[in-house]
């Protein structure tokens, strides 16, 4: 029958060595999804129509209206919807200034030269 006390340090000596082994191999995964997950995710951000530039514009434009970024690509989908059944309806969607005067018109869901602008010309 061994000691306990050489029990004691033998299962300690296993369980520190099981322990390292542990950490290393969580420090390993830790540092590929760090080194990999970015590319993942720009990956699958083109994939579905979520460029750089649509980033960049949310962050703008949620910095700009104190939004959240949810938040404002919420409300230009419903401004996009809106504007295709207004479309759609043979209606138009328009801004107007204090005077009610159409300042930018929108035909579906790419804004049209300023009337304002035509005018001009």
């Amino acid at each position: 029958m061994a000691h306990p006390q050489v029990e004691d340090v033998a299962g300690l000596a296993t369980s520190t060595a099981e322990s390292r082994t542990t950490e290393s191999v969580k420090e390993a995964v830790g540092e590929a999804i760090r080194r990999e997950l970015p590319a993942v995710f720009k990956s699958l951000s083109q994939q579905i129509g979520y460029s750089e530039e649509v980033a960049g514009m949310t962050r703008l434009l949620a910095a700009r209206s104190g939004d959240s970024k949810e938040g404002v690509l919420s409300k230009a989908l419903t401004l996009y919807s809106l504007a295709l059944e207004a479309q759609e309806r043979g209606y138009r969607l328009s801004v107007l200034n204090p005077e009610d005067e159409i300042v930018q018109e929108i035909l579906g869901p790419q804004p049209v030269a300023s009337v304002t602008q035509d005018a001009n010309r």
